[in-house]
């Protein structure tokens, strides 16, 4: 019987080899150093990035940038304050309005009837956004860019007038709903005074609770239709057509800096990667060998 012991100290010991010349370690402090040695091709790919980044971009059309604004507020006389959630949920109902489909719709319909040229423009196409709005403490900035500044200036104009009709149709809904919310308010304190008589005339036009109860669910039926209609505006909001767009003379150049950037990174890792593989050496190797 064969000694375990003896069978295992007569086995043949592993030698490890060396790692391959690929497989060392990452060291970046190695690679900062390279770079540092051949810093002259680093700077230079990363001008050449920049410059490449620059001429793409001028390659482009021109956008030109035409810019309405619709303003709003609230009547703090008649809401008195209000927390800072529900002012900017009061504020935002106007944005809401202002980039609704059928305001977008109503856009581009009445923007074809004026004869504007268009081509395939659209409001919010899959990849530029050629029509944007943001909010500015309570102003709703409405932009346009396109490669015509007149038409550019002409549309974000009717928009900005087509948002405003709805708006102002919107907002006399709202109107509507609070005035038919007060005078449900008051049915249904007729309609207490009528289930519990009280000392004295009842100023209410009837005293039957059955006629009360049916005026009342006739009341909310149409205060919910004109709630919807308001499309979330509020009766205490208070909105006006700021500023119209004027013709832009200078294209915006948007992008650039983005562009430069990118540009500049690129070039500076391709530098890096240059010197990190010996490619100015490689390549002069090359050229004698020519």
């Amino acid at each position: 019987m064969t000694d375990p012991k003896s069978s295992i100290d007569t086995q043949t010991p592993v030698v490890l080899s060396p790692a391959p010349e690929h497989a060392k370690d990452f060291v970046p402090i190695s690679i900062l150093d390279r770079a540092l040695a051949g810093w002259w091709l680093v700077v230079l790919l990363t001008l050449a990035g920049s410059l490449t980044a620059w001429f793409i971009h001028f390659l482009q059309p021109p956008l030109y940038d035409a810019q309405a604004v619709i303003a709003g507020s609230i009547n703090f006389s008649q809401t008195g304050v209000l927390p800072e959630l529900e002012l900017d949920y009061a504020l935002n109902s106007l944005g809401h309005v202002i980039e609704s489909t059928s305001v977008q719709e109503k856009t581009l319909a009445e923007a074809q009837a004026r004869q504007i040229q268009l081509g395939s423009y659209q409001f919010r196409p899959s990849i530029e956004r050629k029509a944007t709005m943001e909010r500015n403490a309570t102003r709703w900035i409405m932009r346009v860019r396109h490669t015509d500044p007149q038409v550019a200036a002409d549309l974000v104009n009717v928009w900005a007038e087509v948002a405003f009709q709805h708006i102002t149709t919107a907002h006399a809904h709202a109107l509507r709903a609070q005035s038919l919310q007060n005078y449900l308010n008051s049915l249904e304190t007729c309609l207490i005074r009528a289930q519990t008589p009280a000392i004295g005339s009842i100023p209410c036009a009837t005293t039957d609770p059955t006629m009360i109860q049916n005026e009342m669910a006739r009341i909310n039926a149409e205060m919910g239709t004109e709630v919807t209609a308001s499309q979330g505006l509020v009766a205490s909001l208070v909105f006006n057509f700021e500023q119209r767009a004027s013709v832009p003379n200078q294209p915006a150049r948007y992008g650039l800096n983005s562009m430069l950037l990118a540009g500049s990174l690129i070039g500076f890792l391709m530098g890096v990667w240059a010197v990190q593989t010996s490619l100015p050496a490689r390549l002069a190797r090359l050229r004698r060998r020519a």
